[in-house]
């Protein structure tokens, strides 16, 4: 055996004892009282959230039922953590049944977070330990998500989907007033939105009423060939296109494009607007420079191109 085999076997040997020992550690993780506990503890409090999963999971968005569904899991939350001792207590027990099923004694265990270690405390009992490392905190956790996730700024953006055919079609009252809501607050850019808004709003559903297959994508509606030169309810929606997403910590960081000032001189002329929503929705997963030179090599104009 040459010496770089005997090398390449050592590396490989190394390789599987290595997950060996992961697969060791989790094995022995999962029969741990406290991993019971939290398990039992998350799975209850996340199904307080299973409504307003179910409303995004939705083809149709309706941001008016969003923002119910937001609301009343909120208040939910206050309710729980008001009465939050006799919901872990219950929690607890069924921790304990399930532990017993598998002989796994109840102790209390050290618990990390990422801002700090919960130590114990000798003088409280197994499931006050729990209640305050595990289940205070992960419902302050979620309150705080939910409140980044669902921010006012994010409900009033959610308002630009309504304008989504499927949308309108779906829901045409809640569209309707989510539509209007949307306008005037971006009345500074379209000024006269208002003007024909209830005109507009009925040849948009007429639009889409008979098209057979409805764009079900910001993308496809983007792309949509005889929109170019349409109603200010388009317009509305490229403005939404635009609007910049930023990642919640828990998430991938998705880097949006960010377009130098001198190429955003024109961006309210129709033309650019349709560029810069475009690039977009299409440079969500895109890096920063490769939209940039996209949108330079098409969309700029000549004096610009060449500076």
């Amino acid at each position: 055996m040459t010496r770089r085999k005997a090398i390449q076997m050592e590396k490989l040997l190394n390789r599987d004892l290595r997950r060996i020992e992961d697969n060791l550690d989790v094995s022995s993780g999962i029969t741990e009282f406290k991993f019971i506990v939290c398990i039992v503890i998350i799975a209850n409090c996340l199904e307080l959230t299973l409504d307003l999963t179910d409303e995004l999971r939705k083809v149709c968005y309706d941001s008016s039922t969003i923002r119910e569904k937001v609301s009343e899991l909120l208040t939910k939350l206050d309710e729980l953590k008001s009465n939050v001792e006799k919901h872990h207590s219950a929690w607890y027990k069924k921790a304990v049944e399930l532990a017993a099923k598998i002989d796994v004694k109840p102790r209390k265990e050290k618990i990390h977070s990422f801002s700090n270690k919960i130590k114990i405390n000798p003088d409280e009992s197994i499931s006050d330990h729990y209640l305050r490392a595990i289940t205070l905190p992960f419902i302050d956790h979620m309150k705080a998500q939910i409140d980044l996730r669902f921010s006012k700024a994010y409900l009033d953006a959610l308002d630009g989907l309504a304008i989504m055919p499927c949308n309108v079609l779906a829901n045409p009252e809640s569209s309707k007033a989510a539509a209007l809501r949307f306008l005037k607050r971006y009345k500074e850019d379209q000024p006269d939105w208002h003007t024909y808004f209830e005109v507009e709003l009925r040849l948009w559903e007429l639009r889409w009423k008979d098209a057979g297959i409805l764009p079900d994508t910001a993308l496809k509606l983007l792309s949509t060939r005889n929109l170019k030169n349409s109603t200010q309810l388009f317009t509305a929606f490229k403005i939404y296109a635009t609007l910049p997403v930023i990642p919640t910590e828990s998430e991938t960081p998705r880097v949006m494009p960010f377009l130098h000032e001198e190429l955003c001189v024109y961006s309210m002329m129709d033309n650019y607007l349709n560029a810069q929503a475009l690039l977009s929705i299409r440079g969500k997963e895109l890096d920063t420079e490769d939209v940039i030179k996209c949108f330079k090599k098409k969309y700029t104009l000549p004096m610009m191109a060449d500076a």
